[in-house]
């Protein structure tokens, strides 16, 4: 009986995944000794023709784990701290309309660097703002929507991120002139996708400085002569008529004995200690803010945003900013205000822009940068500048606010800039062992199948690893109790594209040995998520 090659199995069991990738299957056939089953390729044969350009021979990015650094931090971690410090400084500070700026570098939920620059208040010299210093955040502001959008969809009262949202404002309408169904879903409206108008319809009391001092039936009842501006799902654009309807939407609907604002500050500033964060403006909090000022360096007026305030209306410190991007980044540490998968769905992007460079989610606007996706949140509010930004793979975050208006995007890549590279090489370099077997004897020896080949277990350097039939590539085995191991890349043998690591079917899948026997080794392992079924006996 022939044998049917490990490439040749795999194709089989990939079946349905590879049916939808097979369009070119003619082209190829005959090229690759791999290509051996008429109509299908293999896994290895769609890379070799993937792997074209310069960038994919470099392999994919390694990306270590977050472990603590090491104290005192290494050099080059504080060079890039110094190197922000004094860019921060000199570039982004201006006397007459931006004179106080406060920033924070967060690790492992640990602050790294803090300082707080120029003044609180051009009316008194040498007195800086600090991290409970109160700015306002504008835009920040739409967290909490997207926050208390999730928590209500974690608590069941939203069944889905896609119901529309005339589920909970029925009287909800608006003119759909591109000639698609006319359903704004709730996903839509939180990640900028719905394409609603930027503005909402508001007719402002300049006598109480108040922007919107409407209802929510006043402005359902303008939007419906209102146009969407592009059609849903097209491409972002920036919607605070979004947001504003969805906070109140949700919590009239849902929670109708308390308002949206009490709603945030009960759920969300509470549990986490956000003392110096809220919505009113009062003496007290006027007390101990900075002093913001427009670009003319006159100091900006404190206007209320009325119905709009859950776009813009927030204040806060650095020091909070830092508990809420440790909030996003401490994996389960608060559960009980919203489970750690919902929490991670919120940094997912949901639209990558033209450029491959931004993308946009709930509610963030998010740039790659060395590989990494920073999920980011700016604010602008007359007099202010505010931005939150976090990387959940790093534990890392950054956060700064301005008492002027400046561009925050230049401020996050230039921070990012200095400090990402240097500490990845740290981190690289103080990487965990993979773990090993306390009896790797156990495992090492060659385990054949007759419609497969053999599979190698063998000891390289201290470390358990594997070679698998028919294949260059290399791999380790992880331990994780006995007679369970984990297949890990070996990512500095080969480059790879990313890509490959995440449809190889042996990366990450279970190796399951049989008990031991008497001669004190395993007699044989399966690899159902690979190959099966199939059974390999030690030879």
């Amino acid at each position: 009986m022939a044998r049917i090659s490990v490439h040749e199995t795999k194709v089989c069991i990939w079946f349905l995944f590879l049916t939808a990738v097979h369009a070119g299957q003619d082209e190829f056939e005959g090229q690759n000794e791999k290509f051996r089953l008429k109509g299908y390729f293999t896994i290895e044969g769609a890379f070799n023709s993937y792997k074209s350009t310069p960038n994919d021979q470099e392999g994919c990015p390694f990306h270590p784990q977050p472990v603590p650094l090491p104290s005192p931090l290494p050099d080059v971690v504080t060079e890039a701290i110094s190197s922000i410090d004094k860019t921060l400084e000199n570039s982004y500070l201006n006397a007459t309309s931006a004179p106080g700026l406060v920033d924070a570098i967060s690790y492992n939920g640990k602050t790294l660097f803090s300082k707080g620059y120029g003044v609180k208040t051009k009316k008194i010299p040498n007195v800086p703002p600090d991290m409970d210093t109160i700015f306002r955040i504008g835009s920040l502001s739409k967290i909490f929507v997207v926050l208390t959008l999730f928590q209500l969809l974690d608590k069941g009262k939203v069944k889905s991120l896609d119901d529309p949202i005339t589920d909970y404002c029925p009287s909800f309408s608006v003119h759909n002139p591109y000639d698609q169904d006319n359903i704004i879903t709730l996903r839509q409206m939180a990640s900028q996708l719905s394409g609603l108008p930027s503005f909402p319809p508001c007719s402002p009391d300049f006598l109480t400085a108040n922007v919107c001092p409407q209802t929510t039936a006043e402005i359902l009842r303008h939007v419906k002569d209102m146009y969407l501006v592009q059609p849903t799902w097209k491409r972002p654009s920036y919607s605070n008529l979004a947001y504003a309807l969805l906070a109140h939407c949700l919590t009239e609907k849902l929670e109708p004995l308390t308002s949206y604002e009490e709603y945030v500050d009960r759920h969300f500033l509470q549990p986490l200690n956000m003392t110096n964060t809220g919505f009113r403006l009062t003496d007290h909090v006027k007390s101990r803010m900075a002093i913001g000022y427009n670009t003319d360096g006159s100091e900006a007026a404190l206007l209320n945003l009325g119905w709009a305030a859950p776009t813009g209306q927030m204040y806060s410190s650095v020091g909070d900013l830092m508990k809420l991007a440790n909030f996003f980044i401490s994996d389960g540490a608060y559960e009980d205000i919203l489970k750690p998968n919902l929490v991670k769905e919120m940094g997912l992007p949901v639209f990558l822009d033209f450029d491959g460079i931004i993308a946009f989610g709930t509610p963030y606007e998010m740039v790659i940068l060395d590989s990494y996706l920073i999920r980011s949140k700016g604010g602008r509010i007359n007099g202010y500048t505010a931005f939150m930004t976090y990387i959940p793979e790093l534990n890392l975050s950054f956060s700064v606010a301005v008492s002027g208006d400046i561009n925050p995007f230049g401020l996050v890549s230039t921070t990012y800039g200095f400090l990402l590279k240097p500490l990845v090489s740290v981190l690289s370099d103080i990487q965990p062992k993979v773990p090993q077997p306390p009896k790797p004897q156990v495992y090492i020896g060659n385990y054949s199948n007759f419609y497969i080949g053999t599979i190698s277990v063998f000891q390289h350097d201290n470390s358990l690893d594997v070679q698998f039939p028919d294949s260059t590539d290399k791999f380790s085995l992880a331990y994780h109790s006995d007679l369970l191991l984990q297949v890990k890349l070996l990512i500095n043998y080969k480059p790879y594209p990313c890509f490959y690591h995440e449809v190889y079917p042996e990366e990450n899948d279970w190796m399951y040995f049989d008990k031991i026997d008497n001669s004190g080794t395993s007699p044989g392992l399966h690899m159902p998520g690979t190959f099966g079924l199939l059974h390999f006996t030690r030879s």
